[in-house]
């Protein structure tokens, strides 16, 4: 569903000539679930599945994913893995409950525009490293100590009838 929405959009904001970031947001008391660390990993990477040889004494366990929904992956015609939807230089997923919102990015490994994830210093972001992938194997890595996401705490804010009169 995830992978749907941000293909739906990224012709919407392609037009613009700087990098884009894509907010996904849900305001559910479950959306952890759909927009926390693991949703980041299974967006990126699609849904992974372990591997198990049958029949070899190796029993070397691996994952494995068919990037079938990923955001910002794809198999070309020939089988390679390429990038798609590079008009989304970031994603955004937030999590917003009655008293906070919590949120972690997604950054596409060759946007058509790089975004410097130093506009938002404190939240964590999931990137590919390395890019291109090396032997087949893809490897991730979330940029800043934990990845949990961060948490923005909501003021509350009252205008009053003369406040709004005068906008």
């Amino acid at each position: 569903m995830l992978r749907t929405k941000a293909s739906s959009k990224a012709f919407q904001i392609s037009g613009q000539k700087m990098p884009r970031v894509l907010a996904i947001a849900a305001e559910h008391y479950a959306s952890h679930a759909l927009l926390g660390p693991r949703a980041a990993k299974d967006l990126l990477t699609s849904d992974t599945t372990l591997q198990v040889p049958i029949g070899h004494k190796d029993l070397n366990i691996t994952q494995s994913t068919d990037l079938k929904n990923s955001v910002f992956f794809r198999h070309s015609p020939s089988g390679d893995v390429e990038p798609c939807r590079q008009s989304i230089s970031a994603l955004l997923l937030i999590q917003i409950y009655n008293n906070q919102s919590d949120i972690v990015g997604v950054l596409h490994p060759e946007p058509a525009y790089s975004f410097s994830i130093k506009l938002f210093p404190n939240i964590p972001f999931l990137r590919i490293n390395p890019w291109p992938f090396e032997n087949n194997q893809i490897s991730y890595e979330w940029i800043i100590d934990s990845p949990n996401e961060a948490s923005f705490p909501h003021n509350k804010v009252i205008i009053t009838d003369s406040e709004l009169r005068e906008i």
